[in-house]
């Protein structure tokens, strides 16, 4: 076992401030104060999930590490889809879509 359920299911859950994120720096889009109040909660969600399970170990830290990529990598796949989406027709990028 490499981490806990709570640091990974924290850490993951982290991946809709890096897209808030990355698509501010890609896609120059604002960050209005609802989304810092966001950023902030979410931040202040993983202080307190982590504070319930104290004990750190260096397999735990690769584990943490593991869980950060998966947020990091559903972020990027996010931004690019989104970048894709805004690039060609709506029909022809999923034809199963229903938002079209």
């Amino acid at each position: 076992m490499y981490t806990t359920i709570v640091h990974s299911l924290s850490l993951v859950y982290t991946a809709p401030v890096m897209i808030a994120i990355l698509a501010a720096w890609f896609f120059k889009e604002s960050l209005p104060r609802y989304k810092y109040f966001g950023i902030f909660m979410v931040i202040l969600g993983i202080i307190i999930l982590a504070g319930f399970e104290p004990i750190l170990s260096k397999q735990m830290i690769v584990g943490d590490l593991m869980a950060l990529g998966s947020a990091l990598s559903l972020a990027l796949y996010s931004i690019a889809g989104r970048k894709e989406w805004n690039r060609i027709q709506c029909g022809v990028a999923s034809y199963s879509s229903s938002l079209c």
